[in-house]
């Protein structure tokens, strides 16, 4: 069951447009088996697939992060942000490591990309897990998605320790609801909209 926490006021959800899409980026560590595999309409095949906003619900429009993947986790190395293998000591250079052979986007480019998701985003989403205090891009994404006036929802999984929360407390603070349990569209429905 998950346990509801406000940490700020939340924008108003009186008179929200229920006949338009939610816009939803995921921010967070991309892993292998990831923890969007297990939200409604984003299983491995799928979130794979995806190269740009797309409905994955009939209300829910994900808006990113996208990345590369293949079935050997090439593309989920220290720094890879799940984009592609490279070389870790000279990611600029584009040197492929793995089977992923497409070209690889810079930096900048990837950084880009995530901005222009957060952008499109009504509500960004966390998952904090036991690994949350090493997730430098992800507490940037939660910046991002604040100084763009962004709806907040932190999950906080029960595996994070006391440690992870007193290290990670500004970047959950960062959060307009913060939820301790497991993500959910189901979840964001119900805060967009007011329901609870």
């Amino acid at each position: 069951m998950n346990q509801y926490v406000s940490t700020k006021l939340p924008k108003s959800s009186l008179n929200r447009d229920k006949s338009r899409f939610i816009g939803v980026y995921c921010a967070g560590k991309i892993a292998r088996y990831d923890w969007r595999h297990n939200m409604e309409g984003l299983d491995r095949g799928r979130l794979r697939a995806l190269e740009e906003p797309e409905p994955v619900a009939t209300d829910i429009l994900y808006t990113g992060p996208f990345f590369t993947t293949c079935d050997h986790a090439c593309t989920h190395n220290n720094g890879d942000h799940g984009l592609a293998s490279v070389n870790p000591a000279w990611p600029e250079s584009g040197e492929q490591l793995g089977c992923i052979t497409e070209p690889t986007p810079t930096h900048a480019a990837v950084v880009g990309r995530s901005l222009r998701g957060i952008s499109l985003a009504d509500v960004v989403v966390v998952y904090a897990q036991s690994d949350f205090d090493t997730a430098h891009g992800t507490h940037a994404e939660l910046g991002a998605a604040r100084a763009m006036d962004k709806t907040v929802i932190a999950f906080v999984d029960r595996s994070v320790g006391e440690r992870v929360r007193r290290d990670t407390w500004f970047p959950l603070a960062l959060a307009n609801w913060t939820i301790y349990g497991k993500p959910s569209f189901e979840t964001v429905r119900k805060i967009w909209y007011g329901v609870e």
